[in-house]
């Protein structure tokens, strides 16, 4: 990440490029399945699975209490290891029985009785995920991202299979709740494969107030996250109803592909800073460059998504679920802003200022939950949901400029700087998609779909090529850091 710390950089760049690696077969097998899922399934159906993973989502934030990120952040101890993998699978078996003690408040909320019935069976994900927690933290730890690909991967197909499977022999929305389960199970216990460590009948006090003690601030920040990440699936189902709200997690299939990828460069980041020892010139570097080239990816990527959405939506979906297409430009917008200012928060970890994160997290979320409930009300439909959260997310960009200006000395002119080349090509990219899209309306979607795609792609290129040729040699460096196995790293 920093270009004085070598062994840092090969070992989090191949952390990086592994968990792309990783991140991206689960998304083509998540694009793939949900594709034809979307064949499958109506939208009530679709709904219905959402109120589940929605309802889930909320409980899983409370996983672990941020004990993993508590041994990555901590000296490695062996009774500090024991300890934590008990404390993770007591917490997963006491969300397994809130999961089934609360699922009648879904319903209500919903106000859909099968609401509950959905929920109930997810109960069993929490302590299967519970088993490879610990084992899964312990080698982000030690940046050994390579063993991680296995697990990620049989944990992904098994969705798909059992997902698609399922709703070939007409199980409907079970498929999807017995899919996520699946998932967990497989996914523990190829960890448990990879990874040669065996928990005993250890557990040390000291060192579970030592790892609660930093979780719970991370406790807090997850909770307010998912709030924040869930909020508008919960306002879709509980206004519009189950039938949109699988128009909306349609929609928001391809934008959270951008999202959750730019999250997974979190996994990364955050043991990769931690291991700069809060060198504050360091971390400014290496955020600035992280910045830059997350930009890059990100930021055209989102804006391309609502350039070809109604071609993209008809070959992927379907015509069934010609109702995303008004909805996934504003989503990728969020996408692309999100993608900017995500690993802030992997700063503010490194150098143990959770409570800052705790805090911003809770001044977005207060902004979010009542323009949503206006949204709600409004009858703007989704397009006003989407809006809201582009809006809250654009004061957050904000607030974590000052923030991080205070922190490390990242000057917001140098952020401006820094993705000012991203800005420009996907600018001039718009502009080419735009023009080429009037001419092509008489083409069938498909046609279309890839003549604009590569058009986009290849302006956006070009225009980086022109204005930014740094970008290109800061790459190659990086890949020739990762090819390269320093003494003292720990390799994949």
């Amino acid at each position: 990440m920093s270009r004085g710390a070598p062994g840092v950089t090969g070992a989090a760049t191949r952390g990086v490029l592994w968990s792309l690696a990783a991140g991206s077969a689960s998304k083509v097998i998540a694009v793939a399945s949900t594709l034809v899922l979307a064949r499958l399934l109506v939208r009530q159906e679709l709904g219905v699975a959402a109120y589940a993973v929605t309802f889930a989502s909320l409980f899983e934030v409370l996983r672990g209490l941020g004990v993993g990120q508590a041994l990555i952040f901590f000296p490695s101890e062996d009774r500090r290891m024991h300890t934590a993998f008990w404390l993770v699978l007591a917490n997963g078996a006491l969300l397994a029985a809130l999961a089934l003690v609360l699922a009648p408040v879904a319903s209500i909320f919903f106000r859909d009785p099968r609401a509950a019935g959905v929920i109930r069976p997810l109960a069993l994900y929490f302590p299967l995920l519970a088993l490879g927690q610990v084992l899964d933290f312990q080698l982000r730890k030690d940046l050994r991202f390579g063993r991680r690909f296995g697990p990620e991967l049989a944990r992904s197909l098994v969705r798909a299979v059992v997902a698609v499977g399922l709703a070939l022999l007409g199980w409907s929305y079970w498929s999807l709740i017995a899919a996520h389960v699946a998932g967990a199970a497989v996914w523990s216990a190829a960890l448990w494969t990879r990874v040669p460590w065996r928990p005993r009948l250890v557990f040390d006090r000291s060192d579970a107030k030592l790892l609660l003690g930093y979780g719970k601030h991370l406790v807090a920040v997850s909770v307010l996250v998912v709030i924040a990440t869930r909020a508008d699936h919960l306002a879709v189902g509980r206004f519009f109803g189950p039938a949109d709200l699988g128009v909306y997690a349609i929609a928001f299939t391809l934008p959270a592909l951008l999202f959750q990828a730019s999250s997974g460069l979190s996994l990364v980041l955050f043991p990769a800073y931690a291991r700069l020892d809060r060198d504050r010139d360091r971390l400014r570097a290496a955020a600035l460059r992280t910045l830059r080239l997350v930009a890059a990816l990100f930021v055209p990527a989102g804006i391309g998504l609502g350039l070809v959405a109604e071609p993209l939506v008809m070959v992927v979906f379907g015509p069934e679920w010609r109702p995303a297409i008004g909805v996934l430009p504003w989503l990728g917008a969020w996408a692309a802003l999100q993608s900017l200012t995500h690993h802030f928060g992997d700063v503010y970890k490194a150098i143990g200022e959770v409570r800052i994160l705790a805090w911003l997290s809770a001044i977005t979320t207060v902004l979010l939950l009542p323009g949503l409930l206006w949204a709600g009300r409004s009858g703007g439909g989704l397009v006003a949901i989407v809006a809201v959260l582009i809006a809250v997310r654009a004061v957050r960009l904000g607030l974590d400029l000052v923030v991080v200006r205070s922190l490390v000395g990242l000057h917001p002119g140098a952020a401006l700087r820094a993705v000012a080349p991203a800005l420009a090509g996907a600018a001039v990219m718009a502009l080419a998609v735009i023009a080429l899209d009037r001419s092509t309306a008489g083409l069938s979607d498909l046609p279309r779909l890839l003549l604009l795609a590569a058009t986009g792609a290849a302006v956006h290129l070009g225009v980086l090529a022109a204005i930014d040729r740094g970008l290109y040699r800061e790459v190659r460096a990086l890949l020739q850091a990762a090819s390269a196995k320093p003494a003292g790293v720990v390799g994949t």
